[in-house]
């Protein structure tokens, strides 16, 4: 929202506290904009810019929101964000989906093409190679970077 730089004036704690109770429930960057710029008894009318003529930015938008307390169901539509307690929402979703995938890779897909078996094969033929020649790069350099041989 512009109040992270230098030239905004305002520390930084002071604006997320100022905003953290927005962000709780839900509001998004378009509805706290929106709010600023409209009062919620006078929709019609717009109130201008935030920071034209004023010293303290921060109390100038604590002012213009403070008639919205308790009333994020009168925004518009299309200025809403999330509602309710997202982030509980979003480590809910990512926990099943971690858990989802941890039961898919112990568990073969149902149908497998004989191309994805066969790519499949070669992938672990690659692997295996790979591994047997670290083993004997592995023991050359034990032995001194002679080479054994029985």
């Amino acid at each position: 929202m512009g109040l992270d730089g230098p030239s905004s004036g305002a520390p930084l704690w002071r604006a997320r506290a100022l905003l953290k109770g927005w962000w709780d429930q839900g509001a998004c960057v378009a509805g706290v904009l929106y709010a600023l710029e409209h009062h919620p008894d006078r929709l019609e009318s717009r109130r201008g810019a935030v920071t034209k003529g004023s010293t303290d930015v921060l109390r100038v938008i604590g002012y213009r929101l403070k008639p919205w307390t308790g009333r994020l169901a009168e925004l518009p539509p299309e200025v809403i964000g999330h509602r309710g307690d997202y982030r509980a929402r979003q480590a809910s979703q990512l926990a099943a989906r971690v858990r989802g995938s941890a039961t898919s890779r112990t568990q073969t897909p149902d149908r497998v093409s004989p191309g994805q078996l066969a790519a499949r094969a070669a992938w672990a033929e690659h692997r295996r190679a790979l591994r047997q020649r670290r083993l004997v790069e592995q023991q050359r350099i034990r032995d001194g970077g002679r080479s054994w041989r029985p």
